[in-house]
This record gives structure tokens, sequence and C-alpha cells, in this order.
């Protein structure tokens, strides 16, 4: 085998520009701190998936063992760009031929591409395995998940093909050069497309469910931005194809192709983030949200401007009335529960001198009176109509499945 001259640049430099070997790798910092970051972010959201699974004592389901391959391949991922960002991410024309023919950068590409494929595609089958067990019972939905699992294909056949193309011929070993080796910048185009129209369907296909869920305004808004965090992954994956199609042109590769491997890795941690969500808010609920630290929190953002239209001397509306009176809701389509079209409340007993407010408000004078009166009022709700329509039904095993 030939010995190449350790003076020849990989790549010609642009004109006006002389290579510099022993300069000091541009994306050496941002390739740690996003693989710190990110990966430590991934497995504490991760970390508390599995406690509230092993404390609640719940069912090992598929999307919680996709998440935990998810995790470990972009571990690997993460492990292969540090192992490659003190030779590789660099200016090409800054990284000497010898270096990039060498069997340590070759199979370091090549497992950089394998893993970076196979972490963002566990990554997307975790989260829509995650949205099928939540949504799957709605048909359209249902067929929405169908369709983005199908545009995964590019990105599966990419773990396969793309490594394919860098690693050495048949038979030879590894530093040989593959001659088909700028043929996988095509397929990396295609997923960097595939890609993207993935995570815009992940973002966009919760959203109108939850929108028409009969929850609180804070709670339904609360559930809307756990899973618009995917949104970072968008732009992540914007950014991806946009180095991607740089790389497509040819211009600086290295330098470029390492920036798709940073934002690529994000993306599948931020999926790993996404499909955790669900039980880090069951975890903020029964361990966090007690706490006396977030109750005073609470009391002292919420002690200002409380209004109060009730009748008691504390300004508060009696708890047994509170419990007896229903809440008028507007009917729609996607409500739960029972219809409530036309609800009587029956005056009170004759002689105690009650009196019925206009908001269904009842004071009395005694407190046994006010037991009576509470009965009373339970005693005489009458429902005209009761039932419940398939949408109804799929909205609320919806909430199920969510709380």
């Amino acid at each position: 085998m030939a010995t190449i001259d350790p003076t020849i640049p990989s790549f010609q430099p642009p004109p006006g520009v002389t290579p510099d070997f022993t300069k000091r790798p541009p994306l050496l910092g941002f390739t740690i701190a996003t693989c710190s970051i990110f990966i430590s972010l991934m497995y504490m959201f991760l970390g508390i998936r599995v406690y509230m699974r092993k404390s609640q004592k719940q069912k090992w389901i598929l999307d919680d063992s996709l998440a935990v391959a998810a995790a470990v391949s972009s571990t690997v991922f993460a492990a292969l760009n540090l192992r490659g960002a003190g030779l590789l991410s660099k200016h090409s024309w800054d990284l000497r031929l010898v270096d990039l023919s060498s069997a340590r950068a070759q199979m370091t590409m090549v497992g950089q591409v394998l893993f970076n494929g196979l972490s963002r595609w566990l990554g997307k089958f975790c989260l829509l395995v995650m949205y099928y067990r939540i949504f799957g019972h709605i048909p359209i939905v249902r067929m929405q998940l169908y369709i983005t699992a199908a545009l995964t294909l590019p990105i599966f056949i990419s773990i396969f093909l793309q490594p394919s193309l860098i690693a050495p011929p048949a038979g030879k070993p590894w530093g040989t050069v593959n001659p088909q080796v700028n043929m996988a910048k095509i397929p990396g185009l295609m997923v960097g497309i595939a890609n993207l129209v993935v995570d815009l369907l992940i973002a966009y296909i919760p959203i109108p469910v939850i929108t028409k869920l009969n929850l609180s305004k804070n709670k339904r808004n609360g559930i809307i931005a756990l899973f618009a965090t995917g949104i970072i992954a968008v732009v992540a994956a914007i950014s991806g194809l946009y180095f991607r199609v740089r790389l497509y042109q040819g211009f600086d590769p290295m330098l470029y192709g390492y920036i798709g491997h940073n934002c690529a890795l994000i993306e599948s941690t931020i999926s790993v983030i996404l499909s955790s969500l669900p039980s880090t808010a069951k975890f903020w609920r029964s361990h966090i949200e007690p706490t006396h630290f977030i109750q005073f929190l609470r009391s002292r953002l919420t002690s200002h401007g409380e209004t109060h239209n009730t009748t008691d001397s504390r300004g508060e509306l009696p708890s047994f009335i509170r419990k007896a009176v229903p809440v008028r809701r507007k009917r729609n389509m996607y409500s739960i529960g029972t219809n409530t079209s036309q609800t009587r409340l029956s005056e009170s007993k004759s002689g105690l001198g009650l009196k019925r407010s206009v908001q269904g408000v009842v004071r009395s004078e005694a407190p046994d009176e006010e037991r009576l009166m509470a009965g009373d009022i339970q005693r005489t709700i009458s429902v005209e109509q009761s039932s419940i329509t398939y949408p109804e039904m799929c909205k609320l095993r919806t909430e199920q499945n969510l709380f």
C-alpha cells in the first residue's frame, strides 16, 4: 500500500485559505456540550419514567422498551461523536488526507452513520407507539400514525445503506477508501427530508385531539405544552436538513457533516424525553406538587387577585352547597358524561324562610336546616336525557389514557 503524503489536505481549500492541520477543531466544544447536556437530560427523564413504572407497579409496555433502546442507541451515538470530535469536527481542508484515510477515522464515521439512523428511527417509533396507545382508538389519528410510520422507511433503509457506502469494500481492510463513498450523500439528503416530514407530523398529531377534550383551560394548555416540546426536534431537523443540503453540494463536508450528527443527537434524545413526559407529569403531581415548598409558592401566587361570589361570612360558598349544586356545562359533540339539557331544582321546604339566589346559592339559619336543604337539592335533581356518543367515548378514553 502506497504511503500518503502527510502534507496533503483531505479536501481542496477555498481560494486564499491555507490549511492548518494543528488548528483546534471548532466544533469540539459544541460537541462536548451537546452530548453532555442532552444525554444527561434524556437519562433524567428516562429514570423518572422507570421509577414511576416500578413504584406504581405498572406493566412494562412496548414504548418503554423502545425508549430504553433509543436511549442506549443515542448514548453509543454520542460516544462516537465524542471519539471523533478531536479529529473530524474541523474544516475539511484542515484535516490531513492520511488521517481521514486511517482505519480509526473510517470506523468512527461508519459507526456514526449507523447509530445516527438507528437512534432517530427508534426515537420516532417510541413516540408513535405512545401516540397509538393514547390516541389509537380514534380512527383518523390511527390512520395518521400508520402514514407517519410508513414515512420512516427511508430512515430505516439508511441504517444499512449509508454505512455500506462508507465502509471498505468487501474483503478489504479498514482504511481502504470505498469508491462509492460520495454516493452516501444522496440517501443522506433523502433521509433529511423524510425526517423533517415525520417530525412535523409527530408534533401535529396530538394537538387537534387535545384541544377538543373537555379539560380545564390550564390543564389543556399544560398538556399541549408537554407535547409541543417536540418543536425542539423539528428545529433540529430543519437545521440538520440545511446542513445535509450543504453536504450534498460538497462544501466543507466534514464540518457540516459533524453539525448534522449533533442535530441528529438532539432529535433522538428529545424523542426519548418527549415520550417520558407523561410519566414525568405523574411524578410531579405525586411527589413534587404536594411538598410544602410548592404549596407555599402556590398560596403566595394565588393569594392576590382572588375574587369571591359567595354568601357566608368568610366570603366562600359553603362546602355542602358546592357539592350539592351541579355545574351547568355547555353541550358539544366532545362532551363526556351526562347530558344535563334540562335540570330542575325544587324549592326548599316551606316554613324555613329560605331563599334561592340566581346562582343557585342557598342560605339558611341553622346547621340542621342547611343539611336538610342540601339533601333536598340533591334529591330533586332531574336529568331529562343521558347518552354518550361514539366521539364522546373516544374522548373519554383519551382522557383516561392521558391521566
